[in-house]
């Protein structure tokens, strides 16, 4: 892409796009910060405060040594820090690990793998769940390393969020890269006739333990501008968007764009 649009232009595309969709210059309430911070620091010294944070109450005190498997990596540390982000029970949202397909893309004809996102932001519609407003993708820590796998993962949730946007009518989708502790997040969205748009818009890492909660409140101020941007713009679109729409290749043909070969040493121009 540079090669044809060169660096500055794409820089400014970016901005342009992310001045549209976030709220940079939303801040976390300094005074909340601070209780938030006092309440960290007493619990780990007073077992009986760890009632005050949902989270201080479900990792373990200090940082182990043992590897995380991606089960427990997804419901124990990041499902723990998102659902109260991207999920709201009494307007009828989840934050979901089905192993099950994505409704919106069963209008590919890919079957199996292709299909099943790790998790997914659901509605729900009386007793079904609905349109999506989000899909995430989960590698453990060991895999940090394996480039393959993680540029698979993320061209699979541009697929999904692409999907949801086209079935659901959706202004905007949101999606997520968990790699071990770290989470990358990005916005899709179809911004004029046939171009759809997936931008970065922030990254965090999640705690692993209790000693590790307070450089974690420092990323206070990316997760609201990110929670902002989701609750302003994952929205079902007011306008029709079906003739801008394109039709998503069939996943042999994203597959082309991963390379076969698998080389742990390839340089990469991505952030995981």
């Amino acid at each position: 892409m540079t090669e044809v649009f060169g660096d500055v232009l794409l820089e400014m595309m970016h901005n342009d796009i992310l001045q549209r969709l976030t709220k940079q210059e939303t801040g976390f309430d300094d005074e909340i910060f601070m209780k938030l911070f006092r309440i960290v620091k007493r619990t780990r010294n007073f077992e009986g405060h760890k009632k005050h944070v949902r989270f201080i109450e479900r990792v373990p005190r200090a940082t182990l040594k043992s590897p995380v498997g991606e089960v427990e990596l997804c419901t124990t540390y990041i499902d723990t820090i998102l659902s109260p982000l991207f999920a709201d029970p009494d307007r009828g949202i989840f934050l979901r690990w089905p192993n099950k397909e994505a409704i919106e893309s069963k209008t590919r004809k890919a079957v199996g793998r292709a299909k099943q996102p790790d998790a997914i932001i659901n509605e729900v519609d009386q007793l079904s769940w609905s349109l999506s407003k989000g899909h995430g993708e989960a590698k453990v820590q060991e895999e940090m390393n394996n480039l393959y796998l993680l540029c698979t993962d993320l061209i699979r949730i541009a697929v999904f969020n692409k999907d949801a946007i086209d079935v659901y009518n959706m202004n905007c989708m949101l999606g997520f890269q968990v790699v071990g502790h770290h989470i990358t997040f990005y916005l899709t969205t179809l911004l004029c006739d046939a171009l759809y748009i997936m931008v970065e818009v922030g990254h965090v890492d999640v705690p692993m333990s209790l000693e590790q909660v307070p450089a974690f409140l420092t990323s206070l101020d990316t997760l609201l501008i990110i929670s902002n941007a989701y609750w302003s713009n994952c929205i079902m679109s007011t306008e029709k968007k079906e003739p801008s729409r394109r039709s998503t290749l069939a996943t042999p043909s994203f597959k082309e764009m991963v390379s076969k070969t698998r080389d742990r040493h390839r340089p990469c121009q991505l952030r995981f």
